[in-house]
């Protein structure tokens, strides 16, 4: 890794966001971990969310890729492509990401030794005005004790899967070894 690559990739992908776009932007900005680049995917909006990403452009961290509407998968395959950190952070741009997101993530899975290659986070589900709506819902999904593993899988595939996407952070080599997004679904 060149010496002035960031340590971590936040891959935000974008669709007709222009409401949400510019406080998306700046929390990912505003993070206490630093050493970061934000790769903005813009998947061909048609609204005012093109003009509000290029107001942010000054800022050195950001790489801007518009393309035409081609799909989240595509979208976000493009950002892993281009890519230059070492680990890669999902993120949409309708969402606000936690001021020490970065820094907790980057935190635990650095200490793990190895042991993990992707992790997800909790995260709260908020209204237009950032009133929390559901506090952080999966605290009763993944704090299952005495739970085999199998038996977590089970209740994943019989109950439901809430592992939200936009909180992965990842190796990227993980993901390029597993040959990126499905573009089928």
């Amino acid at each position: 890794m060149a010496i002035n690559s960031p340590l971590v990739s936040v891959v935000m992908t974008t669709y007709n966001h222009e409401k949400y776009i510019a406080e998306a932007i700046d929390s990912v900005l505003n993070q206490t971990f630093t050493n970061f680049e934000l790769i903005i995917i813009n998947d061909g909006s048609s609204d005012r969310t093109d003009e509000i990403i290029k107001s942010f452009l000054h800022d050195q961290r950001i790489v801007y890729i518009h393309q035409d509407n081609q799909g989240t998968s595509i979208a976000i395959n493009n950002g892993i492509l281009t890519a230059k950190g070492k680990y890669i952070a999902l993120f949409s741009g309708d969402d606000i990401c936690d001021h020490q997101r970065l820094e907790k993530q980057y935190s635990f899975i650095s200490s793990s030794n190895f042991k993990y290659k992707i992790v997800f986070s909790g995260f709260d589900v908020i209204d237009d005005h950032g009133n929390i709506l559901v506090d952080n819902f999966l605290n009763n999904w993944f704090i299952q004790q005495h739970k085999s593993r199998t038996e977590i899988v089970n209740l994943f595939f019989f109950k439901g899967n809430c592992l939200n996407a936009i909180t992965a952070f990842l190796e990227k080599q993980l993901i390029l070894d597993i040959g990126l997004f499905n573009l089928t679904s």
